[in-house]
């Protein structure tokens, strides 16, 4: 081959490399795309359920003040002292406005998001990185199947949990372990543990990344593993201190005498992120039964990871170094996959693949991808190195990218009208109207949320009060959903609802006509 031949075949790999790292980069942004029209028209930009608890923060810290104690305090299992100080400096600077939370979680998910990519290249010189996993990592980072974590703007405690774990692992693999690089992933690690409970199985699941590590002296191999020991027997005894058993957490002994609904749990938990693909995931206050084909995903995830890393252990000693953070990431999500099973499969099996879950989750299919890189890697295909081939197969690939996108969208569909009721109750509340649907749909103690909690906000302007409340212009939307709620046959929903449209516009005949006829229809059923 001529020189001038060589070079402009060099010319045509790197355009068509800079072609691929294009489509991966465009694709990659279409799941942000899709979650960010989601959270404008479906997030809650106002408290719900357990971020009422805030409210009686923010009025303490209004008045005597907060000190350590009140960021310490327990919430159910957990600890949540970095999201406490995260939403506290939100709140001062918004009066409290929530959006600011959901903003927030999108920015840690996009942190989450580049530290994988980071520990995914690692291995792997600049011109040969795998660029098809930053679209696989966006498609799980920012799966609708999350929506409940996502329109939660109180679910900052698993999205801060979930950078600080990921980054801790990067920390620990990267090429050279130095004595700040330690202290960093010890401080990540922390944070992980003082965000969600789940965090404290960090130090178990990442300490394969100091005991393993290839390439220390053998005396710092020594000190780094006594003090992330140290450290983490530290964490667990400070995070135990006046320590209390959530109320809702069944007893262990319930899970030992049903090992089977345990690991039934455990496989559902793990699968939940591509089950959720094609399967309406449940959420908060929605049971929806498991069927046999629900733990298919689950078992094979199982299955693959160790096949995956024997295969490519025995193929290359050498390996081990790039797997062990994908392990450590896989090792955590299996040990959270335990620990809730553990507290919450007493409670029925269709808790396992509750949406919350799944932020947490992603991390072992993102952990699978980079296994499946390396393994290319290691075992090339020969039918990639056809130009033409590689076209055909990115195009395929796109293709069902783009056809998993939509189909994770629609099945997830349901929970878009139960986020639409819940803002239109917000609204009703802020204009007044405390009808019973209305606040036991946004709080579980309804009355405590009427006496208390929205005081609370009146008094100090906080989460959107004060100014005008009576936004005339929803009157039409409720009138449009109360006649829906007619022809489900829910008619107190929907006299409700025709309620509130009459609050907000007092001279909307439609709303006043269709009214009277309700209530004549009631009373003549009664």
């Amino acid at each position: 081959m001529t020189g001038e031949s060589r070079e402009g075949s060099d010319t045509a790999r790197r355009g068509g490399s800079r072609t691929m790292i294009a489509v991966c980069l465009g694709l990659a942004a279409l799941p942000a795309l899709a979650l960010l029209y989601k959270l404008y028209h479906y997030g809650l930009y106002f408290p719900y359920w357990d971020a009422w608890h805030f409210a009686l923060f923010l009025e303490k810290a209004a008045g005597e003040g907060v000190g350590l104690a009140d960021f310490w305090a327990q919430h159910n299992e957990h600890r949540s002292v970095f999201p406490r100080l995260v939403m506290y400096a939100l709140a001062s600077l918004s009066g409290w406005n929530v959006a600011w939370e959901l903003a927030a979680n999108v920015l840690l998910a996009t942190a989450t998001l580049l530290l994988l990519a980071r520990a995914a290249w690692l291995p792997f010189p600049p011109g040969e990185r795998p660029w098809w996993l930053i679209p696989l990592f966006a498609f799980l980072v920012y799966s609708w199947a999350q929506m409940e974590n996502w329109i939660w703007g109180w679910q900052i405690h698993v999205f801060l949990n979930v950078a600080a774990v990921v980054f801790a692992a990067l920390l620990l693999s990267g090429p050279q372990l130095t004595p700040l690089r330690f202290a960093a992933s010890i401080f990540a690690v922390v944070v992980a543990s003082f965000s969600f409970a789940n965090g404290l199985l960090a130090w178990i699941a990442l300490a394969p990344l100091v005991l393993l590590r290839p390439g220390i002296a053998r005396e710092a191999r020594i000190i780094y593993s006594l003090l992330w020991i140290a450290a983490g027997l530290l964490v667990i005894q400070l995070y135990l201190i006046d320590y209390a058993k959530p109320g809702v957490s069944p007893s262990i002994g319930a899970v030992l005498r049903a090992p089977r609904q345990f690991l039934g749990f455990v496989v559902l938990y793990l699968g939940a992120p591509i089950t959720g693909l094609f399967t309406r995931l449940p959420w908060h206050g929605v049971a929806l039964p498991a069927g046999p084909l629900d733990y298919l995903a689950g078992a094979v995830g199982l299955l693959a990871l160790p096949l995956l890393a024997a295969r490519l252990y025995r193929n290359d000693r050498a390996s081990l170094a790039p797997m062990l953070p994908w392990a450590g990431l896989a090792l955590y999500v299996l040990g959270s996959a335990a620990v809730t099973a553990a507290g919450r499969a007493a409670l029925g099996l269709d808790q396992a693949m509750t949406s919350r879950y799944t932020t947490i989750t992603t991390l072992y299919w993102c952990a699978l991808a980079a296994l499946v890189a390396l393994h290319v890697r290691a075992f090339p295909v020969q039918a990639l190195d056809c130009p033409r081939r590689r076209r055909v197969y990115g195009a395929l690939a796109s293709g069902l990218f783009l056809a998993f996108l939509l189909a994770s969208l629609a099945s997830q569909r349901a929970w878009e009208q139960n986020a639409r009721w819940k803002q239109m109750g917000w609204e009703a509340l802020r204009a007044g109207h405390l009808a019973p649907l209305y606040l036991q749909d946004l709080c579980w103690d309804p009355v405590e949320l009427r006496d208390r909690f929205l005081p609370i906000l009146r008094e100090r302007q906080l989460a959107g009060f004060g100014g005008e409340n009576r936004p005339v212009a929803l009157a039409d939307r409720y009138v449009d959903e109360a006649e829906r709620f007619v022809e489900a046959g829910l008619l107190i929903q929907a006299k409700t609802y025709l309620e509130t449209a009459l609050i907000l516009d007092e001279s909307h005949e439609r709303a006043r006509l269709r009214y009277q006829e309700l209530r004549e229809a009631v009373e003549k059923n009664q």
